[in-house]
């Protein structure tokens, strides 16, 4: 039985490979003899790796080690021009990856229980469902895709960014409020089945849909989206499906309401004597 990499690469001398190099479920055990640069995608699937030792330093594609053993990422590569599949793997720890990822990021289920370490800029979706995360502290500052980070046990949203670019997931967790949540989702934004019993929150704006189904303790829903503000092009709810125009009346009304309370407080902090 093969388990070297080497066993299955003709390499020259320079030590660069150039091309793909593809070996799903082979019982790969070490990347030792691994070339230095890949001018192709890396995909070592469905191995039994353990450790990224000897793995290359530069590829100029994806770099993929899904479906393997892997708990850290010590001796990661120092560059990769494409996307990272990371994901069915044990990892504890992200320490290791670069600061900026070129394209996708996705870690779904591992083990993780924190995000230190993460990048801090994503060009493409990063996934990091199906964890063990209790916050997003550490999540990285820049998405240019999708967040996912549902199925965890996500209890505050703390560290999300506050902008984002196209979808959020947050759905199953463990959520009871949308503290901390981004204000701004230039996608569809789900919170479902969580253990909402507010939507008080950050959230403001939602450019597609916003999903708020099965949360058994969340009452009086549309009332509620109103009052804290969040506008987006479609709702599903389970007070059913509904559009920004069936709101926007109420809506508008009750933002010039907290302009005008607002405004009185803060007159009759300043004491003009107007008797407002």
């Amino acid at each position: 039985m093969k388990t070297s990499i080497t066993e299955y690469l003709q390499l020259n001398n320079d030590n660069i490979y150039e091309g793909k190099i593809f070996l799903y479920d082979k019982n790969i055990t070490t990347l030792e003899g691994c070339p230095r640069e890949i001018n192709g995608d890396f995909s070592i699937n469905k191995n039994i790796l353990k450790t990224l030792k000897y793995c290359p330093e530069k590829v100029n594609g994806n770099f993929s080690v899904s479906n393997n053993e892997l708990k850290t990422l010590a001796t990661f590569p120092k560059e990769i021009s494409g996307d990272i599949f990371l994901c069915h793997n044990y990892l504890t720890s992200l320490k290791g990856l670069p600061l900026h990822v070129k394209g996708k990021l996705i870690l779904h289920h591992n083990k993780l229980e924190t995000l230190k370490g993460c990048s801090e800029k994503i060009k493409g979706t990063f996934d990091c469902s199906y964890n063990y995360l209790t916050s997003l502290e550490y999540s990285p500052k820049s998405i240019n895709k999708f967040f996912l980070c549902n199925n965890n046990k996500l209890e505050t949203l703390k560290g999300s960014p506050k902008i984002l670019k196209s979808h959020f997931n947050c759905s199953d967790n463990r959520l009871t409020s949308l503290e901390y949540s981004p204000e701004y989702v230039g996608g569809d934004f789900s919170c479902n089945q969580n253990n909402l019993k507010t939507l008080k929150g950050n959230l403001k704006e939602v450019k597609g849909t916003f999903y708020c189904l099965n949360n058994p303790e969340l009452k009086n829903i549309k009332q509620q989206i109103i009052e804290n503000q969040i506008k987006a092009t479609f709702y599903r709810t389970n007070e059913g499906l509904f559009v920004f125009k069936d709101i926007q009346k109420e809506f508008e009304q009750y933002a010039n309401r907290k302009i005008i309370e607002e405004t009185k407080k803060i007159m009759n902090k300043n004491d003009y004597g107007l008797g407002i």
